[in-house]
């Protein structure tokens, strides 16, 4: 029997989902006897949630496993390694950790630790987790990295298959969680004073699940417990006839909550922004006027070949429905550059749709070919130089939109989440972020981290802002 009570270091890479997926492993973990690691070195087992976006993921991964092999000749450690991994690597990185294992079978950590000679775990803890969330992992409650932002996944996987695209076969088919767990988890949060709540998915607004008669009364008991009025959501004809829930009904049931709080969702998909979930949008004010709408390439040619079944000009449909509906919007996106193929011309209607977007903020990155994908396979024709000259360009247009959107706020009042806080000489320095997901930095007369504060804007820069906390002696 070990002496003193064996430690982890859990590392997520990537998304908000592993990051989640990441606390859910924490709890498991900690359910079964382990307590966090201090720092790396003082874990006995170490757990990476993998990423398979981008390469340079991937590498880190192989850069980790490095590191803890030379730990294991100094002490006993395990390693395992879960999260998004390709056939390709889990082929290579799976000789080097002492276990593998899908995240989908969480809860068969516990046995499979058991199986490891240096795992340091009682024998007696086998089965624990089979026998309290059978085969669900997301019936595991996370050990949420704060007290107050937690991520909740609604749905797993994802059926696009959008070329340049690792996921689907890293996660698997798109599956939908059943509404009542995500429900109770929400409002569990929001009872628990959580600020900011943030549903994931890998295409969120596809979210949809059959359901029946015996969840239609679950729901009538849910909005009486928690006082939500009849919604305009609930009446729409699919659901009161077919009984589809889809996500306009979700998250109007998650923003209409009692509490004091922001309800964040990522990430979207142009194909399936419908007006019904604008008109949602639009409706509940405890859903942050920011959009986050993935453009991805602003050819039809290029998108055409990533599988992206949308035109620009639709999107740019979507973006001024959604603009007309809630003007003060904030607008976010994500673009690959140096795509397969993409010509100097096509790139030049990318910048052009930057230019007329006038994005609040957007997501670049050079294409990477990833093995599995059907892009992957392909010729990465595009130079490496070329890719970084044309993520260049559209930063420098990208800089001029954010500093025009950030003007627009000088001397406004916003509502801040406080993210975190330092000690200075005269109080705190305070980074957070506005509704529309603007960073923002400001001093605060005590640590005031998780807390909802009133900031005035006095100095607007290109990727963030600066302000005044509003009556500061308030707070003390």
């Amino acid at each position: 029997m070990p002496t003193s009570t064996p430690k982890y270091h859990l590392l997520a890479l990537g998304c908000q989902m592993n990051v989640s997926d990441g606390e859910r492993a924490a709890k498991v973990l900690e359910d079964i006897g382990y307590t966090k690691a201090a720092s790396e070195t003082e874990a006995d087992l170490m757990m990476v949630i993998a990423c398979s976006v981008r390469q340079s993921a991937v590498d880190r991964v192989h850069g980790k496993i490095a590191t803890w092999e030379k730990l294991k000749k100094k002490k006993t450690l395990v390693t395992i390694l879960s999260g998004c991994v390709l056939p390709h690597d889990k082929e290579r990185l799976g000789k080097r950790f002492d276990l593998v294992l899908d995240i989908k079978n969480l809860l068969n950590l516990p046995a499979e630790l058991v199986k490891l000679k240096d795992s340091k775990l009682p024998p007696e803890q086998i089965g624990l987790h089979q026998e309290k969330y059978a085969d669900n992992y997301f019936a595991v409650r996370p050990k949420y990295s704060n007290g107050f932002q937690a991520y909740v996944p609604i749905m797993t996987g994802c059926n696009a298959f959008c070329t340049y695209c690792a996921v689907p076969y890293t996660r698997g088919r798109e599956l939908s969680r059943q509404p009542q767990d995500i429900l109770t988890e929400v409002a569990q949060l929001v009872k628990h004073g959580y600020k900011e709540i943030t549903l994931l998915g890998q295409i969120i607004n596809k979210y949809m699940i059959q359901v029946d008669d015996k969840f239609m009364a679950w729901l009538e008991e849910f909005k009486k417990d928690n006082n939500i009025p009849d919604l305009p959501e609930l009446h729409s004809e699919y659901f009161t006839e077919k009984k589809l829930f889809k996500f306009p009904q979700l998250l109007a049931l998650c923003a209409s909550l009692p509490g004091d709080y922001w309800l964040r969702y990522t990430s979207s998909h142009p194909k399936w922004f419908t007006d019904e979930l604008i008109e949602t949008l639009a409706k509940y004010h405890k859903l942050p006027h920011h959009a986050h709408l993935p453009v991805q390439a602003g050819h039809d040619v290029i998108l055409k070949r990533m599988l992206r079944p949308y035109t620009i000009e639709e999107y740019k449909k979507i973006v001024h429905k959604l603009r007309i509906k809630i003007p003060d919007l904030a607008v976010t996106t994500d673009c690959i550059v140096g795509f397969p193929g993409e010509t100097r011309e096509q790139f030049e209607s990318t910048l052009d749709l930057f230019r007329e977007m006038k994005y609040d903020m957007a997501f670049t990155a050079q294409f990477s070919p990833r093995p599995g994908s059907v892009a992957g396979k392909w010729e990465d024709d595009v130079p490496h130089a070329e890719k970084e000259f044309r993520e260049k360009e559209l930063t420098d247009v990208l800089r001029q939109t954010t500093f025009d959107h950030n003007q627009a706020l000088l001397n406004t009042k916003q509502r801040v989440l406080i993210y975190k806080t330092s000690k200075k000489n005269t109080g705190f320095e305070a980074e957070g972020r506005t509704g529309g997901m603007k960073p923002i930095r400001f001093t605060t007369p005590t640590d005031m981290t998780g807390q909802f504060v009133n900031v005035k804007v006095t100095k607007a820069e290109p990727w963030h802002l600066k302000g005044n906390l509003v009556n500061p002696h308030t707070y003390l």
